[in-house]
C-alpha cells in the first residue's frame, strides 16, 4: 500500500479518535516519539500496545477534538512520510482551549504498517491546556 495512503489515513483515524481502527495501521514494534513532550508527559511509548494506551489516553483528554491535515509529503525514501496538521479541541478537565499545529514524520515497514511516529508541536499550547 502506498506510504501517503497509509498516512492520511492514520491521521483521519486520529482525528476521529478511532483507536482501534487505528492499531491496525501499527506494527507491532512501532516506537512513537514525542521530542517536545513538556515536563510530566511521557517523550516515548515503545511498542503497539503503548502507543494504542497513549492515544486512548489522549482520547479521553479531552471533551471535544478537531484535527485537519493540512500536508502529507512523500520523500525520496518510499517508506518515509511527512505530515503537517493542526488541532482545535478542549481539555476535558480543564475546559480550557487546545489549539496545536505539527510536523509529523512516519516511517513505514515493507508492509505498509507504521514502525515510527514522530510527532513535533508546541509544547506550550499542551501546558497552557492541561496545566
Amino acid at each position: 500500500m502506498d506510504a501517503v495512503v497509509v498516512v492520511r489515513e492514520v491521521l483521519r483515524l486520529a482525528a476521529s479518535m478511532h483507536v482501534d481502527s487505528l492499531a491496525a495501521h501499527l506494527a507491532d514494534d512501532v516506537v512513537m516519539e514525542l521530542p517536545f513532550a513538556p515536563p510530566g508527559f511521557a517523550r516515548e511509548h515503545h511498542g503497539k500496545e503503548a502507543v494504542v494506551r497513549f492515544q486512548q489516553l489522549a482520547a479521553r483528554s479531552f471533551s471535544s477534538f478537531m484535527m485537519t491535515t493540512d500536508r502529507v509529503l512523500a520523500t525520496v525514501d518510499a517508506h518515509v512520510v511527512l505530515a503537517e496538521h493542526h488541532s482545535d479541541g478542549i481539555a476535558a478537565r480543564s475546559g480550557r482551549p487546545y489549539q496545536n499545529r505539527y510536523v509529523t514524520i512516519f516511517t513505514l515497514d515493507d508492509a505498509g504498517r507504521i514502525r515510527r511516529w514522530t510527532e513535533y508541536y508546541d509544547p506550550d499550547a499542551v501546558r497552557s491546556a492541561f496545566g
